[in-house]
């Protein structure tokens, strides 16, 4: 448990340097809503449960519902999202699934920081759970229409990749 307390410490104070980044562009939180309506993607890391963990890949899929989000004097959005894959427990292996919105903040043209609220559970040998979902992560740019991706959530650890449909 020490462990994830350190590694949500660590990515709460990168999130913030990125948020607050020392180089600030003129127009940071502003600007043309990025365009994409449909994306789709995949997660690996630690799923947890209680006091257990697995390995975990899941697959994304998202709609964008909103373009431009509540807070009017900044970029944001909102998108409905699906996860959806295998989680590798030491008892055997799960389905983990969940359905939220994801509330995208976006910084500048290669950061876009996002929270997401909804349910999610697991499916192990006939029995299965549910508990809301929450969480935070940020979306990095890199070549064409590839973005990295990071998220900390209340069952998730995890890393992956986004490829945003035009």
């Amino acid at each position: 448990m020490k462990e994830h307390v350190g590694l949500f410490l660590f990515l709460s104070t990168v999130c913030v340097s990125i948020a607050t980044g020392s180089v600030a562009q003129a127009e940071d939180w502003k600007g043309a809503p990025e365009e994409s309506v449909l994306s789709i993607g995949g997660l690996a890391g630690v799923g947890l449960s209680g006091q257990s963990s697995a390995f975990t890949v899941l697959g994304t899929a998202s709609k964008k519902i909103v373009n431009h989000g509540f807070v009017p004097d900044i970029t944001n959005s909102v998108s409905v999202e699906g996860i959806f894959g295998p989680a590798f427990w030491s008892g055997g292996t799960a389905l983990a699934y969940g359905l939220h919105l994801r509330w995208d903040f976006e910084k500048d043209k290669n950061w876009t920081l996002y929270a997401v609220g909804g349910l999610g559970g697991n499916a192990l040998s006939g029995r299965g759970e549910l508990f809301p979902r929450f969480g935070v992560g940020a979306f990095y740019k890199m070549s064409g229409p590839l973005n990295a991706r990071f998220e900390l959530s209340h069952e998730l650890i995890a890393v992956g990749v986004n490829v945003p449909f035009y």
